[in-house]
This record gives structure tokens, C-alpha cells and sequence, in this order.
């Protein structure tokens, strides 16, 4: 077992749609540790952590890599491109500064805690992802499709603790659509 205490397992944050109580049954000790940023041997990673301080250079392209139930948190750079990437179960965090995602799926991904600063979003698909309008925040930033990226907004209703009615998360999930719309992508 891990000592890993993400958003997937962490009970206060049972709204998130990658909240999954019973991944951490599941968890080996080499499960969501770091990775090195070189995809030449393997484009689909799984259960790891992305840091983007690992991150050194100036220009990155990474493409074709399809991410799962991992972790990227503070992607900074003065050009990074992630194109016909995939994100299902990922767990989006902190800053991501000049990134460009084109082409892009994010699946059941958590994108609440997270700003987005002079980024772009170019045809991307969003799929039951989690936004928060107090948390996720998109600045000088660009998405080419924003109806769709809150059409996708979404909130966990399989794993709700004792107390907590399906009724009462989707009025939330709808408070935040409102909270975001019109989205805060612009200065």
C-alpha cells in the first residue's frame, strides 16, 4: 500500500468524479509515484505522478500519450504542447503556465484545483470532468469550445458517504456551472 492520499481516495473530496474509495483496496507501493517526463517507451502511463519542475527546458511536445489515473501538477514552461493526448481519471493541480493542449481528451479528470495561465485548449474533448467555479481558474487562456467544456462539468454520485443525496450534488454541480459561466477564460 501506498501512502498516497489523493483526490481519489481522499473521503472529504467524494464530489470529484475520479473519487474511487475502493482504489485504495487496490493501490501497490509503486503506484503514483514520479515519473520522468520521456514517453519513448511508454505512451500509455498509468498510476504515476507528473511534476512539472522536472520539466527543464524551454519547448516540449509530448503526443500520443495517453494518461490514466495519474497526477500532473505545476506544468510551467516557455512552450509545451500536449497534442492527441488523452487524460482519463487524471488529477489536474496547481499551475500550468504556457500549455497548450491540442487535440486533447480529458476524461473523467478533475480539473478543480488548478490555474490555467495563458493556456490554450484547441478542439478538446471534455468528458465528465471536475470544475470548481471557486477553485478552477483559467487566465489570458483559451478554450475553442467553452459550451462544451461545461456541458461536461460533473460531480461523483456512485460512491456518496451516508447523509448525502444525489438531489442535493447535482444542485451543487449546477451552482457551479453558474459560478463559471460566462467562463472566467478571458483577462
Amino acid at each position: 500500500m501506498t501512502d498516497y492520499d489523493g483526490r481519489r481516495i481522499n473521503p472529504k473530496v467524494f464530489f470529484e468524479p475520479i473519487y474511487d474509495p475502493e482504489l485504495a483496496e487496490q493501490l501497490n507501493s509503486n503506484d503514483f509515484v514520479e515519473r520522468s517526463w520521456d514517453f519513448s517507451q511508454d505512451k500509455g502511463p498509468c498510476r504515476y505522478v507528473f511534476n512539472g519542475g522536472d520539466l527543464n527546458g524551454d519547448y516540449y511536445k509530448i503526443e500520443l500519450v495517453n494518461f490514466f489515473e495519474c497526477d500532473l501538477f505545476n506544468v510551467k514552461g516557455k512552450a509545451i504542447t500536449f497534442k492527441d493526448c488523452s487524460f482519463n481519471k487524471c488529477d489536474f493541480r496547481g499551475e500550468f503556465i504556457n500549455v497548450k493542449f491540442s487535440n486533447c481528451t480529458f476524461e473523467t479528470s478533475s480539473l478543480s484545483l488548478v490555474k490555467f495561465y495563458n493556456c490554450q485548449f484547441r478542439d478538446c474533448k471534455f468528458v465528465k470532468i471536475g470544475v470548481s467555479g471557486n477553485e478552477s481558474q483559467f487566465v489570458l487562456s483559451d478554450i475553442t469550445n467553452p459550451s462544451d467544456f461545461l456541458r461536461a462539468a460533473s460531480t461523483n454520485l456512485d460512491h456518496l458517504p451516508d447523509g448525502k443525496m444525489e438531489e442535493y450534488q447535482l444542485l451543487r454541480l449546477e451552482q457551479t456551472r453558474a459560478m463559471s459561466y460566462p467562463p472566467k477564460f478571458g483577462h
